[in-house]
């Protein structure tokens, strides 16, 4: 039997092998008895059946539209080893296969399902470990089950999902894939779309804790959830070249479980993602759950990866009460609303192509192109299937991009020349200020605007340039605005401003008429009210400098 999450479905009570391996013909109309006659092709729980206790391999034939509803479970191999069944459908969309029942199939180990549509009350389809499925969409109408779960405590092999489109109702609470695993074999996720109201994937190991379980592998994979994109809870867990969308306030793009503390600690690897959140307050990009008494917290590893729309880009969840324990979290050549701690991470605007619109490929000159180093790619391909590792930006070095899109290559850029000296008239006067370091925070504890301006008599031919953080904000208007309609925080740091002024507004300096500048910080509260400046600070210059 294959069993997870309260299904049951029989898959072995099946004669014994005995007729020779072959093909198996299914039709809409088929009503024969030899179902290895194409001529006489047989309906579909007929041809299962006598393709069940074959030995196999043994191959069932959809030919032509099919469409089928009200079905009782259907197997689909026989775990008699040589026994693998293959259904091969007519086609997963209009004018293909249909089936439609409460759990529609169940597919044995060693065996396969392709080319068709699932539908179920309850679950669509149920796989055991050594089990493959491409080409299917698989959707329950149902709110409180998955539409694809893998189970079964062994297996001879991973199963396998690829091509396929995978979804629940947004109304529902639970997972929309539920994976398993064991000690040798897990579940491997490609090219797909997963669609889930509470989680995208989760996974559930299948077998006594006590042992390493393998966690899934999923790439080039789409998920949109509600509540969480990817729940991980094996020894190895990845998500890799993939967009994990959350639209539920205080969701998660990936959370790492903890796990029974006599069990290997759970790991998930995050690899060239890019995780979208709700933009709320109490979201986490990526969050490392603690673990109470008799629990393992797990592990998380972020690597050239976009992180934007979350109250906190990386989240190691602290210790809720005594007896409790963190896990831990490292991020290196990501991006993120924030800085996150680690090497190389970005908090820029990624600048993709249409956001609103869900287009996360990156635009013509975002700061992720050739961001993410050029050590080899994870995968040989990005999730538009474009090659991996290209020169991006055209300095003449191949590296990978960050996130889910790799930008395709161009050819490098010609050699700049030395800029021609400036006239004398153009030269200009350039004065580095500093902000004492601080955090700068209102009553919700958000920083919604921060200004740097020049005063209003050095209106013409000013431009103020701000460096927070190692991140450079410029305008050519008088006052610089960061972070309008969103927090902007650099505790212990310095913010580091650079007015570059013309010759003529750089005399006012020179003669005396002007010796300071203002950078102000306006909070907002969270029904919009603007609230008073916690700090202003009065810049007085340091020096001038004639370039």
């Amino acid at each position: 039997m294959l069993k997870g999450l309260g299904i049951v479905l029989v898959v072995c009570a099946l004669a014994p092998a005995t007729a020779l391996a072959g093909d198996y013909y299914v039709t809409q109309a088929g009503t024969g008895t030899a179902c290895t006659n194409s001529s006489t092709p047989c309906d579909l729980a007929t041809a299962l059946g006598q393709a069940n206790v074959a030995l196999g391999p043994n191959t069932v034939h959809i030919t032509g539209p099919l469409s089928l509803t009200g079905l009782s479970p259907l197997a689909v191999g026989n775990p008699t080893p040589g026994s693998s069944v293959s259904l091969v459908g007519s086609g997963s969309g209009a004018g293909g296969t249909s089936l439609s029942g409460s759990v529609v199939l169940g597919v044995g180990p060693g065996s396969s399902v392709s080319h068709l549509a699932l539908q179920g009350s309850s679950t669509a389809l149920v796989m055991a470990l050594g089990s493959s499925v491409d080409d299917v969409v698989a959707t329950t109408t149902g709110t409180v089950s998955p539409a694809v779960v893998i189970v079964g405590a062994t297996g001879p092999g991973d199963a396998t999902i690829s091509h396929s489109v995978i979804s629940s109702p947004m109304t529902s609470a639970t997972p929309a894939l539920v994976t398993g695993g064991d000690t040798t074999h897990r579940t491997i996720v490609s090219d797909s779309r997963i669609t889930g109201g509470g989680f995208g994937v989760a996974e559930v190991p299948v077998i006594s804790p006590v042992a390493a379980v393998k966690g899934a592998h999923i790439t080039r994979t789409v998920i949109d959830a509600g509540l969480v994109g990817f729940a991980a809870a094996g020894t190895d867990s990845s998500i890799s070249d993939s967009v994990i969308h959350v639209r539920t306030p205080g969701g998660a793009g990936v959370s790492v479980l903890p796990t029974l503390s006599i069990g290997e600690q759970p790991h998930a690897d995050v690899l060239q993602d890019t995780i979208i959140g709700p933009d709320d307050l109490g979201s986490n990009g990526v969050l490392v759950q603690s673990a109470g008494p008799g629990f393992r917290p797990g592990s998380a590893t972020v690597t050239g990866s976009i992180v934007r729309g979350w109250d906190t880009g990386v989240n190691v969840q602290p210790p809720a009460a005594v007896g409790f324990a963190s896990g831990s979290a490292t991020a290196t050549l990501s991006d993120f609303d924030d800085v996150v701690s680690g090497s190389a991470n970005l908090a820029v605007d990624p600048r993709f192509v249409d956001a609103s619109s869900e287009d996360y490929r990156l635009a013509s000159g975002s700061p992720m192109i050739d961001a993410a180093g050029t050590a080899p790619a994870n995968g040989e391909t990005d999730l538009a299937g474009n090659d991996r590792v290209t020169d991006g930006n055209g300095d003449g070095t191949a590296a990978r991009d960050m996130g889910a899109f790799e930008s395709p290559g161009v050819a490098p850029h010609a050699q700049p020349q030395p800029p021609a000296a400036p006239a004398p008239k153009k030269r200009v006067a350039v004065f580095t200020l500093k902000l004492p370091h601080g955090t700068l925070t209102f009553g919700n504890g958000r920083i919604v605007l921060f200004n740097v301006g020049c005063p209003k008599r050095l209106s013409f031919g000013c431009r103020v340039t701000v460096t927070l953080r190692g991140v450079v904000h410029s305008s050519r208007s008088r006052t610089i605005k960061l972070g309008t309609g969103r927090a902007i925080t650099f505790p212990g740091a310095h913010a580091k401003v650079r007015i570059r002024l013309t010759r003529k507004a750089a005399s006012l300096i020179t003669r005396g008429k002007l010796r300071k500048v203002t950078a102000q910080v306006v909070g907002q509260d969270a029904a919009g009210a603007t609230a008073k400046p916690k700090r202003t600070y009065r810049i007085r210059y340091r020096r001038a400098r004639r370039h």
